[in-house]
């Protein structure tokens, strides 16, 4: 429970949801199942999750770096208000949307990752961070790939009609080496950042499983 709640009511009310972890977690998955009900990245339904999110980011900030709240509390807000205004239709370009929700995946990454690095034990948030972390590794390729075509179309046998939610598909595609074929990078821009897409979810996985399972053995080993 939170000390302030007066101070913090937004995070007093994620707080009932459940832990940071999984708070953002379950707005990851949002992000997933986001285009089965609206393609538009500036719907309603878009927006409430957008918003949803980006909360998500504050509470799990606040839990696990208190210390620079107030800079990621300005971001947070900024990116608030660019979603809102931007489903009023002020735009100020995809683009610049896109660089937004970039930093906000890195900073979220960052928080995920050194969240199970401090963990003394393993529990089930640190099983959520897990998979949230590789969940945001498909969302920052996705964004990746998406400005790439944004800034230089014409990487994709798709053509330069690509938005979003395909660059998203299309990093999961590549990262988990599923490869079906019907995108295919044909530059060599996009063929470069679909081998470093690769290399980072394989690392990825090698990586935080080794690092649950040496915290699982150290665990038990005290018991």
């Amino acid at each position: 429970m939170l000390k302030n709640k007066f101070l913090h009511p937004v995070l007093n009310v994620y707080s009932h949801v459940g832990t940071p972890q999984l708070v953002f977690f379950i707005a990851l998955l949002g992000t997933l199942v986001l285009p089965i009900f609206s393609e538009d990245k500036y719907s309603l339904i878009s927006s409430v999750f957008d918003t949803f999110f980006i909360g998500s980011v504050y509470y799990l900030a606040k839990s696990h770096h208190p210390k620079r709240i107030r800079l990621i509390g300005i971001i947070i807000i900024i990116s608030v208000i660019d979603t809102w205004i931007s489903y009023f239709g002020i735009r100020f370009g995809n683009g610049n949307d896109f660089i937004l929700s970039l930093i906000l995946l890195i900073l979220s990454f960052y928080f995920v990752f050194k969240s199970i690095l401090k963990t003394n034990e393993v529990d089930i948030d640190t099983i959520i961070s897990a998979i949230s972390g590789y969940i945001l590794v498909g969302l920052l390729f996705g964004i990746l790939f998406f400005i790439l075509e944004f800034i230089l179309p014409g990487n994709y046998s798709g053509g330069s009609d690509l938005d979003y939610y395909q660059t998203m598909y299309f990093s999961f595609v590549t990262m988990s080496t599923l490869g079906y074929g019907d995108i295919l990078p044909i530059t060599k821009a996009a063929r470069s950042l679909v081998i470093i897409t690769t290399l980072f979810g394989q690392f990825y996985m090698a990586i935080i499983v080794g690092v649950i399972v040496g915290k699982f053995i150290s665990s038990k080993s005290k018991d």
